[in-house]
């Protein structure tokens, strides 16, 4: 029992080093980067990136008090639901840059440093695996939420996102390359990239809840 503890103390401890790790990054990144625009553009408050990786700041701290407070506080936190939805925004975050936005970005014989930044590093790579490794640690605990084989609410936070890109793109201001009718062709290709982004979402979150439908049991929490 003193071992399962102690590893658990470690894991929560853990947990709280990487949720303020996120925060130094994204603090950088919102006030310090040049990823900070002026009025004409766009404030990178906006930007998928940065809100999914605040959501699992949020998730490793809330995780990480579950944990140290001996599994009585923020039980909200271990919810399967919760955890694949916000496991999928991050998963998504981390696919779409490095499969469309460096490769469009990238320039050979230019300096691309900054696509390899410790902080596109950590928010793009480190956070979405942290998120897969909190969705199999939520998957683990014995007296969790129930999974729900639906939840409507997944679908909110990316339709009004794509809502927020839309009205940007009409103000021409575009958020990443889905949004911009000048790069795609027209606002049809826009609209077809954002169904099939957005079925990737429903099929990546539904992946998921099978996983952690998938019930295990497990005496300690280390991560």
């Amino acid at each position: 029992m003193h071992t399962t503890d102690s590893r658990n103390k470690l894991t929560g401890w853990l947990l709280l080093l990487m949720a303020f790790m996120t925060f130094f990054f994204l603090y950088n990144t919102i006030y310090t980067s040049t990823m900070n625009y002026n009025s004409e553009k766009i404030h990178s408050l906006f930007y998928f990136t940065i809100q999914t990786n605040i959501m699992m700041l949020f998730l490793m701290v809330f995780l990480s008090i579950y944990i140290l407070s001996a599994e009585r506080l923020m039980k909200f936190s271990v919810n399967p639901n919760f955890a694949a939805t916000l496991t999928t925004y991050i998963l998504i975050t981390g696919s779409i840059y490095w499969a469309i936005l460096v490769p469009t970005f990238y320039k050979p014989g230019a300096d691309n440093t900054w696509l390899f930044s410790p902080s596109n590093i950590w928010t793009h790579t480190i956070v979405p695996l942290t998120g897969v490794i909190l969705l199999l640690f939520v998957k683990a605990v014995p007296n969790k939420a129930p999974v729900k084989k639906k939840s409507l609410l997944f679908f909110i936070y990316p339709v009004l996102y794509s809502c927020l890109g839309i009205y940007l793109a009409i103000n021409g201001k575009y958020m990443y390359p889905m949004f911009n009718p000048v790069m795609l062709g027209g606002w049809g290709f826009v609209g077809l990239s954002l169904v099939v982004i957005l079925g990737i979402f429903t099929g990546v979150y539904y992946f998921l809840l099978r996983i952690t439908a998938n019930e295990t049991e497990g005496t300690g929490y280390l991560i």
